[in-house]
């Protein structure tokens, strides 16, 4: 009696795209973690804009950082939604 065999390739073709495809996926994550850490990079280091930040500290008695200041400015954002 005979015997039948199928053979298909080495078996390793079809592994190829997906290994092809996970290192594409895994390069585009990489490039996106650090596109994300150079804008969060610009952001503390940049200076602030002569916007509602330079007031929130003008009008908080110009402490940078001050916990009390912040919660001030909190209940006030709240007090305002709670009219709106």
């Amino acid at each position: 009696m005979g015997s039948v065999s199928l053979k298909i390739g080495d078996g390793t073709a079809r592994y190829r795209c997906a290994t092809i495809f996970s290192s594409a996926v895994h390069l585009l994550m990489l490039a996106s973690v650090l596109t994300t850490n150079l804008f969060a990079l610009y952001a503390f280091t940049s200076s602030p804009s002569a916007g509602p930040i330079l007031l929130l500290h003008h009008g908080a008695g110009g402490g940078h950082g001050n916990v009390s200041s912040i919660s001030e400015h909190v209940a006030l954002n709240v007090s305002q939604i709670e009219a709106s």
